[in-house]
């Protein structure tokens, strides 16, 4: 019986030993498995890290061509300025202007009914720079050219420099707005 029961010993101790065996290899072929996938992954990581790296190549391969473009424009700027400091000033000598026998207004009614007829109040733009000071310098021209005499003010308005009109009347100084038309005494001269 002791036979008997040391062989089946034997058999437990084979089977038992098998298994171990089996479930080493088992674990075995997983982690073969797992590193197999790993380094699947590894490698699709470094064509896309290798692809990316191209990309960026190109792109900063594209904005270093840009700032050279820019440095050189910028050289031939600096030399443009260099060139136009260097230049003597031109001097203008042509009369733009000449108007003769200029006056005052003799009173607000004949003021009045001048701004009434002239336009420079309805052009209305403020596009490509067209305000306060363009306004007022057609409406001094427009004046001159009735024979009147009206003169441009930088005045302080909310806050703000303004380009209007001024004219005298008497021994009064008149303000004008020339995008309305209205104007107001300003002080007496004397």
């Amino acid at each position: 019986m002791k036979d008997k029961i040391l062989i089946l010993g034997i058999f437990i101790m084979a089977g038992l030993s098998g298994m171990f065996a089996q479930v080493a290899y088992s674990q075995q072929e997983q982690r073969l498995a797992i590193e197999a996938q790993l380094q699947t992954e590894i490698s699709h990581l470094n064509y896309q890290a290798a692809e990316t790296g191209l990309m960026y190549a190109d792109m900063l391969a594209e904005k270093d061509v840009e700032i050279n473009d820019l440095q050189l424009e910028i050289e031939s700027l600096n030399l443009r300025i260099i060139e136009l400091e260097n230049r003597p000033p031109e001097i203008i000598t042509e009369t733009i202007y000449e108007y003769k026998d200029l006056r005052y207004f003799n009173d607000t009614e004949e003021l009045f009914a001048w701004l009434a007829q002239d336009n420079t109040d309805g052009f209305i733009s403020f596009t490509n720079g067209y305000d306060c000071d363009d306004y007022a310098r057609d409406l001094q021209k427009a004046a001159a050219n009735d024979g009147y005499l009206i003169s441009t003010e930088l005045d302080y308005i909310q806050g703000q420099l303004h380009l209007i009109n001024s004219t005298i009347i008497g021994n009064n100084l008149y303000f004008v707005e020339p995008q309305t038309d209205r104007f107001w005494m300003r002080t007496v001269l004397d």
